[in-house]
């Protein structure tokens, strides 16, 4: 359960950003998170870190994608996402949108992958005068994780 409350929490903020800018600790990353990062991701451009608690957020592109990861304080590699395009939302989970949200129109959506949880999608979207966050988990669940006025 803490593991997916810190997950809703990074990928809100990654989503919020402007919002959630008095909240955020620019420190300087640690060798070890760096060390990891050049690992595992290779041939990237427009890096951008920052860390929020005890994680750090590196913000990046790689041959042509913006993406987002997530370490520890140790190094480890506890998911990260695709920015992808709107209509890059797979059909069945745009139609359980549209269900619940006649009017849904989606601004954003990340593909998350998570080391211990697989694939799942973050979707913003407006409908009405509000807009939304929520998670769509692999069994294709939909939960919000947050809502606010327009």
């Amino acid at each position: 359960m803490k593991k997916l409350i810190l997950l809703v929490t990074l990928v809100a903020a990654l989503f919020t950003k402007p919002v959630l800018a008095n909240h955020r600790e620019s420190k300087a990353v640690t060798l070890e998170v760096l060390k990891a990062f050049q690992k595992d991701f290779i041939l990237v451009s427009n890096v951008s870190w920052e860390k929020i608690n005890d994680v750090f957020i590196v913000r990046f592109k790689q041959l042509d994608e913006q993406l987002a990861a997530y370490y520890s304080t140790d190094g480890e590699l506890q998911g990260f996402g695709v920015i992808a395009e709107n209509k890059a939302l797979p059909r069945v989970l745009q139609n359980r949108l549209q269900r619940k949200f006649k009017d849904a129109s989606v601004t954003e959506v990340m593909k998350y992958y998570s080391v211990t949880d697989g694939i799942s999608h973050f979707v913003q979207f407006k409908s009405g005068n509000r807009q939304y966050l929520a998670r769509f988990d692999q069994q294709g669940r939909m939960l919000l994780l947050s809502r606010s006025k327009i």
